[in-house]
């Protein structure tokens, strides 16, 4: 079994492993983490030629920079399948996957999703259940079940790790937040441009059109008085080529979103997307009682059409 299993590990600095601080620095620094590790995550999620999930070994530095030393597989090998348990998607959801490159997308997303949740909460995944063979059974079943430790649900970046492990519901939190999306675009204009729109540029079916109405772009231009107009005129010129550019041909029926289809598509646009979320005010309970719902139906295959 163990030859079967691709690598997925996380080193922290002999620093921080010896002092286990958690003031504000060592917080922010590991928020660092996480988008450096999603930015090697994502960087070739889309590769069409992969034929493998890959290895991760990170290491961790205290600039906030993260250096992945693990070799992957060449393409005439034979490549892992899973990662360990802790890190795994349950077969239930990529056996269904007959697309290659869709299943290695979740796969490698929802081992994402999990070494997030590890350098976020401190520890891994079930860090209290001991990892043998017997217990791999137990892990996996409480994946499968949606049976999450407690305190993923009050943690910084929750949203980024439920997106991660179940893009599907990246809809369900937008259907949660849209309500308060015009003041959070107001009060984080820089956070929403890089996160929400340049996030999604190159695939964005699923969450960018509701996105761009909320902001004000529509399909004869800026609406006025809306945060597009005020972000038009805060900008002057518009460039052909920029992200206000491209936000305006998507409203307006343009090509902006070409090139991608099939589950794949959706797959990224939600990963990409993630962190868009991240420090909004959810209610605690709902946020994990409609993520059930949405994990469960992936489970039985009802929500394959990402």
């Amino acid at each position: 079994m163990a030859s079967e299993l691709a690598m997925c590990r996380v080193r922290l600095p002999p620093y921080l492993k010896s002092h286990g601080r958690s003031d504000h620095n060592e917080n922010k620094l590991r928020l660092q983490w996480v988008n450096s590790i999603s930015e090697l995550f994502l960087k070739d999620l889309k590769s069409m030629d992969r034929t493998y999930i890959r290895n991760w070994d990170l290491i961790l530095h205290l600039d906030g920079s993260v250096e992945n030393i693990a070799q992957n597989p060449l393409t005439f090998s034979e490549p892992a399948k899973l990662y360990p348990v802790r890190y795994r998607l349950p077969e239930a959801i990529s056996d269904r996957l007959i697309i290659s490159q869709d299943r290695i997308q979740r796969v490698e997303l929802f081992a994402l999703g999990s070494i997030l949740y590890e350098i976020i909460a401190y520890h891994q995944l079930f860090h209290e259940i001991y990892e043998s063979v017997d217990n791999e059974e137990k892990i996996q079943t409480l994946i499968a079940k949606g049976e999450f430790p407690d305190d993923l649900w009050c943690l910084s970046i929750t949203p980024t790790i439920l997106g991660y492990w179940c893009p599907k519901f990246q809809e369900e939190m937008f259907n949660l937040y849209k309500k308060g999306i015009h003041n959070h675009i107001k009060n984080h204009p820089i956070r929403f441009g890089f996160q929400a729109l340049g996030g999604v540029i190159s695939a964005a079916p699923l969450i960018t059109g509701p996105i761009l109405g909320a902001v004000g772009f529509s399909a004869v231009g800026p609406v006025a008085g809306s945060v597009a107009a005020a972000w038009q005129s805060g900008i002057g010129l518009v460039e052909a080529g920029s992200v206000f550019a491209w936000c305006q041909s998507v409203a307006m029926g343009g090509a902006g979103l070409g090139g991608i289809s099939g589950a794949g598509a959706g797959v990224f646009a939600a990963a990409t997307a993630a962190g868009i979320f991240d420090g909004a005010d959810f209610d605690i309970c709902e946020l994990k009682e409609r993520f059930q719902v949405t994990w469960n139906q992936d489970m039985r295959g009802e929500s394959e059409s990402y």
